[in-house]
């Protein structure tokens, strides 16, 4: 990685830096809303099913806090609605797949089902509403404890395509706000994953055209780039830190470094006729998000481009302080003769 300024004089930086994961414990910990030891179950209909926007969760927690254990249990089901479905009725799912895990955290998201893909009904939506509280007031019961977030249905595709004969999309936000409301009614929390994927394929739709539809292929089923702005927001709503490591500098006469999440030791300060040589060896209690190549996730590629999911979610930061102005080179390896 090459940092180039104007030029008075040359300066050489040379940091050497070696990523780990040590055992010990990360700041910042105190707001997010899971905990080391956590058991989460994720219910749903298939969406859930997916799972990706549950994976994409657990993958934030592995590399933020990798010596936690959190386990992670995914009750999704295809077809599923508040009712229950092919895998039973719902008093049968919530005994067999949510309560016998004894989770500590459960997230619920219902109501693409539910609807049948109709322009709204009252007795369509009545069924939804009633059924949605005897599964709320059913799990509040059974583990009083628990902590819920409540999530407001993603999506149905009515932006990148002709919308839909019954406004599909306009149902599950009406939907959406019921869940908004029974959130506070019952205490507990609530996402929303319509409104940040709607205004990710509404900007696809202007700026991507060709990509557009390949966010939610079949106008219901996002792919990954859209599973991780409902991973995103749900995150969000756990108020999950957006640091992995910041370090910082000060290559001054003394240096010194200043560093939140990370080791810096071995910090030195070489000056020679023409060139100053800075290094340390850096050992981050945290790792980034492993994102592919865009090449390899065209469309994910642009919903990091078009979002703030790298800047909510990942942030991994390093400044040098005290620098003359001049010509740097940041170089990154794993030990003094091995560098790129």
């Amino acid at each position: 990685m090459n940092s180039r300024n104007s030029v008075t004089f040359a300066v050489l930086l040379f940091a050497l830096c070696s990523v780990a994961c040590p055992s010990y414990g990360q700041s910042s910990t105190s707001n997010f809303g899971l905990h080391d030891g956590d058991h989460v179950t994720f219910y749903g209909d298939s969406i859930t099913d997916q799972r990706q926007y549950t994976e994409d969760v657990e993958e934030y927690v592995l590399t933020r806090y990798p010596t936690w254990k959190v386990s992670f249990h995914n009750a999704g089901v295809g077809g599923d609605k508040v009712s229950g479905g092919g895998a039973g009725p719902i008093d049968l799912r919530l005994d067999r797949d949510v309560f016998a895990w004894h989770p500590d955290v459960i997230t619920i998201m219902l109501g693409m089902n539910d609807f049948y893909y109709r322009a709204d009904q009252p007795g369509i939506y009545s069924t939804y509403v009633e059924g949605y509280r005897h599964i709320i007031e059913s799990i509040q019961k059974n583990i009083p404890n628990v902590r819920v977030t409540l999530i407001q249905p993603s999506p149905y595709d009515d932006i990148t395509r002709a919308p839909s004969s019954g406004g599909n999309n306009k149902v599950l936000l009406k939907y959406g706000m019921f869940v908004a409301q029974l959130a506070q009614e019952r205490g507990t929390q609530v996402s929303d994953f319509n409104a940040p994927l709607t205004d990710v394929l509404k900007t696809f739709k202007e700026q991507s055209p060709d990509l557009a539809q390949q966010v939610i292929p079949d106008r219901v089923h996002p792919q990954q780039g859209g599973h991780w702005v409902m991973a995103e927001n749900l995150l969000k709503t756990w108020n999950a830190p957006a640091l992995v490591t910041s370090v910082v500098i000060d290559a001054g006469a003394k240096p010194s470094a200043d560093s939140t999440n990370a080791e810096v030791t071995g910090l030195d300060r070489a000056k020679g006729k023409i060139t100053t040589r800075v290094s340390w060896m850096q050992a981050d209690k945290a790792l980034p998000l492993p994102f592919p190549n865009p090449d390899v996730d065209p469309v994910l590629a642009l919903v990091l481009k078009y979002s703030d999911i790298i800047l909510a979610l990942d942030q991994e930061t390093l400044q040098i302080r005290d620098l003359t102005s001049g010509v740097y080179d940041l170089l990154i390896g794993r030990g003094r003769d091995n560098h790129h």
